[in-house]
């Protein structure tokens, strides 16, 4: 199509249907390329399987905390595959807490000191 344009460059009439036949040929590769995609169009999706257990080395630290009502003492971990410490188990509810409220009735975590 471009030779018969390079051709036919004094044509006008010749050269606008060489381009409206370059849009119809565009048009259907376009078609054709959409058709492709949609037939052969795969997904993928992923999931758990399982869970691959380590062992490795943490730093555990004791630390108490004086209370008139309960007195109590952490474990206070830093695990150095994830560069963070390990939450802290609340003596409420005994889950797992990052932010613990010291009160006069004793310790909480955020859901019982919500609760309460």
């Amino acid at each position: 199509m471009e030779d018969a344009l390079e051709r036919k460059a004094g044509d006008h009439e010749a050269m606008s249907e060489i381009q409206s036949k370059q849009k119809a040929m565009l048009v259907q590769r376009q078609s054709a390329l959409g058709d492709i995609e949609f037939r052969y169009k795969m997904s993928a999706a992923m999931s758990l399987v399982s869970v691959l257990v380590t062992n490795y080395p943490c730093y555990v630290s004791k630390a108490s905390v004086p209370s008139t009502m309960q007195p109590s003492g952490y474990d206070v971990i830093w695990n150095p595959l994830f560069k963070r410490f390990e939450p802290l188990v609340c003596p409420t509810c005994k889950n797992q807490s990052y932010t613990l409220n010291f009160l006069r009735t004793g310790i909480r975590c955020q859901n019982c000191f919500k609760n309460s």
